[in-house]
């Protein structure tokens, strides 16, 4: 990906900005500001020109917003499911407004639902698979059969998209009348770079004022590192600081107790223009350092109480008290659970800050951290966002509620503040973690999505980035490969990654319905051999923790599309749990290990990678599939090395063979 490039090493400025002088911004060209660029726009007066209608569409003369013509679509049967769709062009390097008014008529669900999410969108394809989108969901739930209502979206097509689609639909199950009118898709600023910052930690200034920012740069114009520099304001105090290793640093003093407000802008000193600028807020003060204080060091590591922690957990959602005894009994010790703010007592569903403080007792006694998800509360989120709770009103004054209440909680982990949001949406995001890191000093945040070219734009979002990807579908020759490549491209941001390895059978996430068993099988869930080579190539590729997901596709979803299956499939994840933390020392060991030579007729289908903790080492290796794989794996000072899972033969001389079909996996110890 181009915006890689950034991390040349930057030694160089012009001379006249090397010492005390500071550029006048005055005089710069923005390059952020859209000068032309080409308006889409569509208000269905000219009929259906530029569209192939399928059935249920048509243009509706005189019923626009200003008795117009409109577009419509009429639904009887909840079965059907057309989609309305043209190819578009979009610039890579722009970021869009997408904006059309809709309005409902006659419109029911049998589930009884109030409320509509997916009426239109914009796709992005590349080589014909689908890659990334944005969906009138990302704005909120609607309610039925209101007036003409205004949908603004922001959108920007990822740099690997060959097609971009723009297309209308009615969300399965509804039955009625839906009309659309004056669809406008605009440019809206272009996109030279995004910054983002990697310390401080908790966004919590120490005393020297040490800052470190980071610029992901990808705009179609090539930008000389020599010609780069940032200049930041840090609470009225100002330096131009040069790029090291892609690190833009400077001590800036101590600060008084409060916020700090912090802009950056990446200027390029021979040209004089302002690539990119953003604004963030870090915050000045001591911790409290109550017990369970976590954080991410320089190395990326997770922190507990300040003692290395190898996060091992599971996504999911309420527990009962059986469930979290078979968590602990599997070894793990840490949980995600999307209803945090509803856990009750043995998994009922309660609004009660006392209650949920109960709760956190229970996965204390369990040993098990919490890593507390805010990603719901967040205006966008439609019907799950609450307004009013136990009490408390507001959206963000009950995500600060939570936060006061449970900073000292000694079974918290941190905060987990996005699940592959929309682009759009960071800016919210990013509050919040700011004010999670204000009223709470002693936890970091997590943030998610699956995008690659969304990771530039989410590192500013969480302390954490993590990345997901799950290859194993209904395709009979599935590959791991993407994995290595999501972990490659997030990795290069030089920021803690974790990796959510896949635990769940895509057939929970078809919107079938109960009977449709034979449909569900379609989907496996992955094997022990899958499992463990999935998590095997994060830790490879770096990852600093894993999270899988999810607990509840196997306990719930799965076992009603299969009854008897989640035992079966619980039995395959647990020794891929186990495995993990015997490698825990490994993991967490920043010892200097032996140089590896990795052979292969097949290099791309192999993944290898060796970690070191005392006089000990464990070399791991993938297959990455499809089909058979096979390498050479040279180990200097270690030729008695011993296969875990009996993949791998040892030749003498610290070689080793290791073969397998497909995806799997072995580890020599």
């Amino acid at each position: 990906m181009k915006w890689l490039s950034l991390f040349a090493l930057l030694t160089c400025l012009p001379p006249a900005f090397c010492g005390g002088e500071l550029p006048d911004l005055s005089t710069f060209t923005d390059l952020t500001k859209v000068t032309g660029g080409k308006v889409i726009q569509e208000s269905f007066d000219r009929g259906s020109e530029g569209w192939n209608l399928p059935a249920g569409f048509a243009i509706a003369p005189r019923m626009g917003l200003n008795g117009t013509d409109a577009l419509s679509y009429t639904r009887s049967n909840p079965d059907d499911y057309p989609i309305l769709s043209r190819d578009i062009e979009l610039d890579k390097d722009t970021t869009y407004t997408f904006r059309f008014q809709f309005r409902t008529e006659g419109m029911s669900v049998y589930t009884g639902k109030t409320e509509i999410r997916w009426v239109a969108g914009i796709e992005y394809y590349e080589k014909g698979k689908w890659i990334a989108g944005i969906s009138s969901d990302a704005n909120g739930a609607h309610l039925l059969n209101q007036p003409w209502k205004e949908v603004v979206l922001k959108t920007r097509p990822p740099r690997n998209c060959d097609r971009v689609r723009l297309i209308f639909y009615l969300e399965s199950n509804y039955v009625g009348k839906i009309f659309y009118d004056n669809v406008v898709i605009e440019p809206e600023s272009k996109i030279g770079a995004e910054i983002y910052d990697t310390r401080p930690g908790n966004l919590r200034l120490n005393g020297k004022g040490h800052i470190e920012l980071r610029a992901a740069l990808f705009g179609s114009e090539r930008q000389n590192p020599d010609d780069l520099a940032m200049l930041v304001d840090a609470g009225g105090r100002r330096q131009l600081l040069r790029g090291r290793d892609g690190c833009y640093a400077g001590d800036f003093g101590g600060f008084p107790d409060g916020e700090v407000t912090v802009k950056a802008s990446l200027l390029n000193l021979r040209s004089k223009t302002i690539i990119t600028a953003k604004t963030f807020r870090l915050h000045a003060g001591e911790t409290t350092r109550v017990a369970g204080t976590s954080e991410i060091d320089d190395a990326g590591f997770t922190r507990v109480d300040g003692r290395k922690f190898l996060p091992v957990g599971f996504f999911g959602d309420n527990l009962t008290d059986a469930d979290m005894k078979r968590l602990q009994s599997a070894q793990v010790n840490c949980y995600m659970p999307y209803t945090s703010m509803f856990m009750g007592k043995d998994g009922a569903y309660v609004e009660s800050f006392e209650e949920v403080a109960g709760t956190m007792d229970r996965f204390q006694q369990h040993g098990i951290k919490v890593l507390f998800a805010l990603n719901g509360q967040n205006p966008s989120q439609g019907g799950f966002v609450r307004k009013e709770y136990d009490g408390i009103k507001g959206v963000r004054e009950i995500s600060e509620a939570f936060i006061r209440r449970l900073a000292a909680h000694p079974a918290m982990l941190g905060y987990y503040l996005s699940d592959e949001n929309p682009v759009h949406e960071l800016p919210y995001i990013r509050s919040i973690r700011e004010t999670a890191a204000k009223l709470d000093p002693d936890h970091f945040s997590v943030t998610l999505t699956f995008v690659p070219d969304d990771f530039p734009f989410y590192a500013s979002t969480g302390d954490v980035l993590a990345v997901d990807n799950y290859p194993i579908d209904d395709n009979r020759h599935p590959t791991i490969t993407p994995i290595y490549d999501v972990m490659k491209t997030a990795n290069a941001l030089k920021i803690p990654v974790w990796f959510v390895p896949q635990a769940f059978s895509w057939g929970g996430f078809k919107n079938l319905k109960p009977d449709q068993k034979e449909e569900f099988a379609r989907y496996p869930f992955p094997t022990e051999q899958q499992l463990r080579a999935m998590t095997l190539a994060g830790a490879i590729a770096g990852a600093k923790g894993f999270l899988f997901y999810n607990y509840h596709s196997i306990f719930k979803t799965g076992e009603e599309f299969q009854p008897g299956s989640a035992e079966e499939n619980w039995k395959r994840v647990t020794p891929v749990v186990s495995m993990l933390r015997e490698l825990e020392p490994f993991l967490l060991s920043e010892e200097t290990t032996p140089k590896i030579q990795v052979r292969s007729i097949a290099p791309q289908k192999i993944g290898a990678a060796v970690w070191k903790n005392g006089d000990e080492i464990r070399v791991a290796v993938t297959g990455n599939g499809p089909g058979k794989a096979a390498a050479t794996i040279t180990v200097p000072g270690y030729p008695n090395l011993r296969s875990r899972y009996g993949l791998t033969e040892n030749l003498g001389g610290g070689k080793y063979r290791f073969k397998c079909s497909d995806i799997d996996s072995d580890l020599l110890y």
